[in-house]
């Protein structure tokens, strides 16, 4: 199964282990994931704050790139990404916005007739691979792990249809055949706080607060996560959590696919634990 994919700033940038591992678990089941050739950022959730039609415009020039390029589906693995490009598509079945944000991509030599499908890389998973074929690909079970798994508040919602907008259970499907435990973790869908760290901080510290210490409540060794952006406000603010919360002991946040290309045999080293903010030293040395 061939996929055109569209990695985003993120992982081009601050979470390379994130792209590293998604490559190596997707091969692991078949599936190949071929780069949009010449991508741009796709403007994140900030962008449209500023001029929508521009931001429309911006992030729909990744579409019609991949329109061009034949692809029936565009996939990606940053929750950003992923609702940022999923509206854009659904701004384009406005005809006010598509003939605006048309004639920006018409400078360009492009055009986007809304034939592209935005995915996310956990659904194609679960979706097109399914929770048999992964199992077929584990070699080294992660028995004994308890793992919550953290959805976010893009992933579902708005302008998406691949999971429950409250419960999302993605990514504990994909990750349940791989042998770990998946807890119950009731603040799977609550917002990481997003940008507000550097506008109010006091209300991200809380809203991270609330999803780590929710996470610890379960009894999770780790948060496995989806999304590079929320990765980085769950694992960076710890240390300043401590100075306002009852939190001196690390919680370790993984990418979901991590762990999966772990159970499939993968090394530590291969998919980047080192790489973790806050590294899980129980995981690299069990898969040293």
């Amino acid at each position: 199964m061939n996929y055109l994919f569209y990695p985003g700033c993120a992982l081009e940038a601050s979470s390379p282990h994130y792209y590293k591992s998604c490559r190596l678990s997707c091969e692991k089941v078949g599936i190949q994931l071929d780069e949009l050739e010449d991508w741009t950022c796709c403007g994140a959730t900030a962008y449209v704050g500023t001029d929508e039609v521009k931001a429309t415009a911006y992030s729909a020039r990744n579409l019609a790139l991949a329109e061009r390029a034949g692809a029936t589906d565009l996939v990606t693995a940053c929750n950003a990404c992923y609702i940022t490009l999923r509206k854009s598509d659904k701004f384009f079945t406005n005809e006010t916005m598509r003939h605006d944000a048309s004639e920006a991509l018409q400078a360009a030599g492009l055009a986007y007739d809304g034939t592209v499908r935005v995915r996310h890389i956990a659904e194609v998973l679960l979706n097109d691979v399914g929770p048999a074929r992964i199992k077929e690909s584990i070699t080294t079970p992660l028995d004994g792990l308890k793992v919550a798994c953290y959805h976010g508040c893009l992933l579902t919602r708005p302008f998406t249809d691949i999971g429950d907008p409250e419960q999302p259970d993605i990514m504990d499907r994909v990750l349940a055949p791989t042998g770990a435990e998946m807890v119950d973790f009731p603040a799977t869908a609550k917002c990481c706080g997003g940008m507000l760290m550097t506008t109010r901080r006091e209300v991200g510290l809380a809203l991270v607060y609330e999803i780590l210490s929710c996470a610890r409540a379960m009894k999770a060794d780790v948060v496995a996560v989806a999304c590079p952006l929320c990765s980085v406000n769950l694992e960076a603010y710890q240390d300043a959590i401590g100075q306002v919360y009852d939190w001196d002991r690390p919680m370790p946040i993984v990418l979901f696919t991590q762990l999966l290309a772990l159970a499939q045999g993968a090394s530590a080293e291969d998919v980047g634990l080192d790489q973790c903010m806050i590294r899980p030293e129980f995981l690299m040395e069990r898969f040293a």
